[in-house]
């Protein structure tokens, strides 16, 4: 913009061209007429310079205005040195293989480089995330007391998938950033997910180890249990792009410390081995609501989700006890002790004061399913009338053949059906289904071929909810048939009550969350509490357990070109709008204030010059 400032120059050159004298001609018309005198327009010559410069400030003022020239004022503490070079070092558990190659590269920036993450000759890497927008937030704060032209960030990265979520923070402007990576990112790794322990009859206990394969070849692993200071040793198969369960039968032990290991190792080796307490807990209670005046429906959803629900390997007894109440039973039901409810089918025949208590009891921390029978639509508008559905939109049922589409980005059933696995949730067909709409903040979790929502996740209150667009019956989907129904009903059911245990389990680095005792007093954290490395330790009557995140084990990597991007538009937006705000609104409010009062005055000019005339 500031390129059209030559503008200022045309009512010059207006001014100058008006003041050419113009050509006499005789008429022979007037030849006979005494000439007039002509009036002098001397005395109002100033008048007309006043307008000619009037104009060329109303024509730069509307330039500066369009280039949005704001005042930067100069900070005091800037510092004397012309050049600021600050790096930062990825500390994430996904870099430890990396750290050895890239640390040559790292350390050999000039001297007076600012190490973010670690110091010079000094790159540990922990066992949590990234916390990218806080160490872009102090490399930011750190080049701010440099000029513009000698700021340099260096980022020492992976760019793992885990570490970049979450965003990223306000860049200096001018900030001249250069992004170095591995030169072949880790893309084999098995190591653990989980592990869990429930209590059996006669002293023992079941622990199921979980594991995850996320190369495109089947491994051989040996996992070695420590456990009362006595190690056990079982070989697993892990299958390419897939998840396996390791089933455990053990006698209670007297230390409930318990250390899961795998060999041999991959370059992954912090996911290789799971610290876990060792003690059973109770099975879960379920209530499952079945409708009561089609008892053909009843049946039919009844013998296919106990099974699913209650289905364990060798013979174990299930991690949810299942009750079984219809309509006009669940009347009478206590919420209190339940840590889930399912609506099968039953929405649209419970009374409203029914699906208010049910409202209650998800709001204070419980965990609602919701699948639709042979009255959808009622269903869910009953379920709206009590806010257990979204309010907005009224629902249609369609009555064609459809199926499950893509998974969304944020799907917590991603883990479970990656891209490359072969499972057939893709495959099977919804042949009814309600067409809904859901709010801004609902996610969903399945969505059909038509991108329809078809499993939509809720909070309502303290707790969440899980709402089906498609029934389980034969008349609605193919879905209780098919291979992928327990593996999807379970993983939601597990991560919907993984909070609902005695056991506290945490990422490395996630905060303790705060616990009080009956008297509302703050419970006193362990002085050896240490959520920055794995470690099992008591908060109270709680059990904590810490273990690496399970995101850094994904061999999931973004873009350099997208951080890049990311970061430049951060600079770009976020310095105009939080760095020199105050100083930049002042300058435009200025300019558009002086433009309004110069052409005011143009127009005051133009009018006396007429009433002269």
């Amino acid at each position: 913009m500031l390129w059209l400032a030559p503008l200022v120059a045309v009512p010059v050159v207006l001014h100058l061209l008006s003041r050419l004298a113009p050509r006499k001609l005789r008429f022979p018309g007037i030849r006979f007429l005494r000439s007039a005198p002509m009036p002098l327009r001397g005395r109002r010559r100033w008048q007309d310079l006043l307008l000619m410069a009037l104009r060329c400030l109303i024509i730069g003022c509307g330039v500066l205005l369009a280039a949005g020239i704001r005042w930067d004022e100069r900070k005091s503490d800037v510092s004397s040195t012309e050049k600021g070079i600050c790096a930062i070092l990825d500390t994430s558990a996904s870099m430890e293989p990396v750290v050895e190659t890239m640390g040559y590269l790292a350390f050999g920036l000039p001297r007076e480089t600012h190490y973010i993450g670690g110091a010079r000759d000094s790159w540990e890497v922990g066992r949590g995330v990234l916390d990218t927008r806080a160490v872009l937030q102090e490399a930011s704060e750190w080049l701010a007391h440099f000029p513009p032209t000698g700021r340099e960030l260096h980022i020492f990265t992976d760019l793992q998938a885990n570490d970049w979520a979450d965003g990223f923070a306000v860049m200096p402007e001018g900030t001249s950033v250069e992004i170095h990576t591995p030169t072949e990112n880790v893309k084999r790794n098995c190591g653990f997910s989980g592990v869990t322990v429930d209590a059996l009859a006669k002293g023992r206990i079941r622990i199921l180890v979980r594991f995850r394969n996320w190369g495109d070849d089947a491994v051989e692993r040996q996992v070695t249990l420590t456990l009362d200071g006595h190690d056990h040793y079982f070989k697993i198969t892990a299958q390419p792009n897939s998840a396996g369960v390791l089933p455990i039968v053990l006698e209670q032990p007297t230390d409930p410390k318990g250390l899961v290991k795998m060999s041999p190792g991959d370059d992954y080796s912090f996911d290789d081995q799971w610290v876990f307490w060792a003690r059973g807990e109770a099975a879960h209670p379920v209530l499952a609501v079945l409708p009561s005046e089609d008892e053909e429906l009843a049946e039919e959803l009844e013998a296919f989700f106990v099974p699913a629900l209650t289905a364990e390997p060798d013979e174990a007894p299930a991690r949810y006890d299942v009750a079984i109440l219809d309509c006009l039973g669940v009347e009478y039901a206590d919420f209190s002790e339940l840590s889930a409810i399912f609506l099968l089918g039953s929405a649209e025949r419970l009374s409203p004061e029914v699906l208010a208590r049910v409202r209650e009891y998800v709001e204070a921390g419980g965990v609602l399913f919701v699948v639709p029978g042979n009255s959808s639509v009622a269903g869910w508008r009953a379920l709206q009338g009590s806010g257990l559905a979204p309010a907005h939109g009224t629902p249609l049922l369609e009555k064609r053949v459809t199926g499950i589409g893509v998974l969304p980005a944020k799907s917590p059933l991603a883990s479970i059906f990656p891209e490359k696995a072969s499972s057939d949730l893709h495959l099977l067909n919804i042949r009814q289904w309600l067409r809904v709409e859901t709010g801004a903040e609902d996610a969903v979790i399945l969505q059909t071929i038509e991108d329809a929502p078809a499993l939509i996740r809720r909070s309502v209150g303290k707790g969440t909810e899980f709402l089906f667009t498609f029934g389980f019956h034969h008349t609605a989907s193919d879905f209780v048939t098919s291979k992928s129904f327990l593996p999807v009903l379970r993983e939601l059911a597990d991560q919907a009550l993984n909070g609902h245990s005695e056991t506290i389990r945490l990422s490395c680095g996630d905060p303790l969350p705060s616990r009080k005792d009956i008297a509302g007093q703050v419970i006193a954290v362990d002085e050896n509490a240490n959520t920055a490395t794995p470690g099992l330790w008591t908060y109270g009557n709680r059990l904590v357990e810490v273990n690496p995140p399970t995101g850094e084990s994904i061999p999931q990597f973004v873009e350099e070109e997208e951080v890049l991007r990311a970061l430049r538009d951060n600079a770009i937006l976020e310095e105009h709008s939080n760095g020199d705000v105050v100083m930049e609104n002042q300058v435009a409010r200025f300019l558009a204030l002086a433009l309004c009062g110069m052409l005011l005055l143009e127009g005051l000019f133009i009018l006396r010059k007429h009433r002269v005339r």
